[in-house]
């Protein structure tokens, strides 16, 4: 099967890659803006950026073994939470 790559392989393989370059520029750019504003490195920075990669993953397993992935409007449950999420930042914003 060595080179015989199907459409959907060629698609997983392009959304895996544009995550993963996504996860790099996201790290790059905290380490730009960073060493931009105090012209000093943060070593500390991956080791955050590794905290919440955790975080989120473990996260994922608990939703997937109490079913969460499996019910038909998990779509709208994803939006209806990244909503919710972006006003609790937008308060926490507002009153810092």
């Amino acid at each position: 099967m060595i080179g015989k790559y199907t459409g959907a392989d060629w698609t997983d393989l392009f959304v895996y890659g544009i995550s993963q370059g996504s996860v790099y520029a996201l790290i790059a750019l905290g380490y730009t803006m960073v060493y931009g504003i105090l012209r000093m490195i943060n070593f500390a920075h991956g080791d955050i950026f590794m905290a919440g990669a955790f975080f989120g993953y473990f996260t994922a397993i608990v939703f997937e073994k109490n079913g969460f992935f499996d019910s038909p409007t998990v779509d709208g449950k994803l939006v209806l939470a990244l909503v919710v999420v972006t006003l609790v930042a937008a308060a926490v914003a507002a009153v810092l």
